[in-house]
């Protein structure tokens, strides 16, 4: 009798270790899970971000022509005086140019950075 408890507890606790080590395995899929899950999301908000600027139509012609006098609006708010060198129309969903400021720096830059003089 004792032969046969020992052989049940043995059985017991190989069946318990191999419970154990199934929910050890699952436990680490699903943190794996959540890892993709979160990079999916990550990918999702920086392409709803790329969709929403994409979606920005420009329009047919472009705003500024070679040779015009424009003011440069640096991105920290330097104005400067500028003329229009040559205007990219490749672009499908903006214009770029290139401008020569004043003090003779060439720039090349994007509708959003120009203004009418």
């Amino acid at each position: 009798m004792e032969k046969v408890n020992n052989l049940l507890a043995n059985k017991m606790k190989r069946e318990v270790n191999l419970l154990r080590d199934e929910n050890r395995k699952k436990d680490e899929d699903i943190l794996k899970l959540k890892y993709i899950l979160g990079s999916i999301k990550e990918l999702l908000n920086i392409d709803e971000r790329n969709i929403k600027i994409n979606l920005k139509a420009r329009s047919e012609k472009p705003k500024y022509i070679k040779n015009e006098i424009v003011l440069y609006i640096h991105p920290r708010h330097n104005i400067k005086k500028a003329k229009v060198l040559k205007v990219y129309t490749e672009e499908p969903n903006y214009y770029f140019y290139d401008v020569i400021l004043e003090g003779g720096n060439v720039k090349q830059t994007i509708e959003d950075y120009l203004m009418k003089y």
